[in-house]
């Protein structure tokens, strides 16, 4: 993978996690209008994990060809 490729997926990841943290932020603002139960609460909690380890995935799968890179 170039240079150029590793950027484009560092620029991706970051947009990704800056997309997952609105997404969550919601989220928890929905929580506190609609006050779900506690084991809702859980469950809710699991999905949204789910679905981001998922996006994530996806996303770097798409974008790097399934490469996991460390940046330094």
């Amino acid at each position: 993978m170039d240079i150029q490729t590793q950027y484009q997926v560092l620029l991706w990841m970051i947009s990704l996690g800056i997309l997952l943290g609105a997404i969550f932020e919601a989220y928890r603002q929905c929580h506190k209008v609609f006050r779900f139960r506690k084991m809702l609460l859980h469950f809710l909690d699991i999905c949204y994990w789910i679905m981001a380890a998922l996006l994530v995935f996806v996303v770097l799968y798409m974008k790097a060809g399934g490469q996991v890179r460390l940046y330094n």
